[in-house]
Parts: C-alpha cells; structure tokens; sequence
C-alpha cells in the first residue's frame, strides 16, 4: 500500500513540475482551426492586384475576422467600417467615403459573395455576422457602377480557383511563445521545491516501515 502512495506521489509531483515549467502547454491543445479562401477584387477604379489566398483561423472567426487577418497578415492594413456596419475601405481603398451614389447613377461599395463550385453568390448580410465556414470561398469586390443588388458581378477570381489555395494558407492562429512570468517562475520554484523535499520523505517513511516490518 505504502508503495502504491509513493508511486502516485511521485506521479502527481512530475506532472505539477511539467505544467509550471512549461505554462504555455494548455494553449496546445486548443480547438482545431479552419482554412478560409479569400478574394479580394478591387474593381476597375483601382491600379491594386486581386488578392485570391487562403488564411486559417480559430473556430470562432467571423468572415470579417478572416478577411482582416489576411489584409493585416499581407499588406499590413486594416478594415475600414461605417458605424452602421457597412464595410467603407479594404487595404485603404478607397481611402474616404462609405457607400457613394456617384454621379454615373452607380452605386460604389465593397460587395460581399459567397462563392462554390458553381460560382459567387451575392450576399444579402454583412461578413461580421457570419461565422466562417471553409465550405465556400469569401469574396470582396468594388463596384464602381453598382446597385447594391444581386446582379452587381463578383469578383474577377472563380471561387473554384481561390478554394484551391494553389498560393498556399497564411497562419493567423499563431502566437508568440509565452514569456514566462514573474508568478509563472514562482510557480516553478514551489514546484521543485516540493520535490526537493517529499521525495527525500517519502523514502524515509518507507525505509522507516520496512524496519517497523
């Protein structure tokens, strides 16, 4: 009996020095991540390549989410919103403006599609209320001359190509290694110390009752 004790001792004592020595083990086993095919067309008006990539991103992740991750993680820039909600500047195009009537009688926004295999699909909402699938591809297109309706075209790249991520898959899921803490060090010191001291105990006790036996 006494050495069955000894043993899960032991074993409780090394798994405690394993998860102080090493804080960031919890975050490994995080949920799995998903892979979003992204096109982003910024239209006739606009001297910007299409950008056509594939980023992962946490289970939670809105479209929006993704489409921010991919802009951040390739040119460094940030989504530009109305206070509505509406999406007004993708990679700082166009750099003012929300939404114009212009005076062609277009209508110059940010389109949102979803796109499969048998092509884009205009979608009536906006990317910040979907939760992104890696079942379709997500796209973003700038009409100059649009109607804010399902007939205005999507972007230039097929859903087809873009779900194929011949351009390989950006990482947004990745975080810097954890730089231990002042308690997280702590932590460690307690850990050891613990073993430093029952472990020498657990033999004298042991060593006590086989002298008793």
């Amino acid at each position: 009996m006494l050495k069955k004790i000894f043993s899960v001792t032991l074993t409780t004592l090394g798994v405690t020095a394993l998860l102080a020595l090493a804080p960031g083990v919890p975050q490994a086993f995080a949920a799995t991540s998903k892979v979003i095919a992204i096109v982003v067309d910024f239209g006739s008006g606009s001297s910007k390549a299409t950008i056509s990539h594939c980023i992962r991103v946490s289970p939670s992740a809105t479209e929006a989410d993704a489409v921010q991750a991919l802009i951040t993680a390739q040119r460094g820039q940030s989504l530009r919103w109305a206070s509505s909600g509406l999406l007004c500047g993708v990679d700082g195009y166009p750099t003012t403006g929300c939404g114009v009537n212009e005076a062609n009688g277009g209508y110059a926004y940010w389109a949102y599609f979803h796109g499969t295999a048998k092509g884009w699909v205009y979608a009536n909402n906006g990317p910040a209320e979907v939760t992104a699938s890696s079942n379709h591809a997500v796209g973003l297109q700038f009409e100059t001359k649009g109607k804010g309706a399902p007939s205005d075209p999507g972007p230039s790249v097929a859903p087809r190509t873009a779900l194929a991520c011949a351009h390989g898959v950006l990482d947004a899921t990745k975080r810097p290694t954890p730089t231990p803490t002042h308690s997280a060090w702590m932590a460690t010191l307690v850990a050891g110390g613990l073993i430093i001291i029952l472990i020498p105990a657990a033999f004298l006790v042991l060593r006590i009752r086989r002298r008793a036996d």
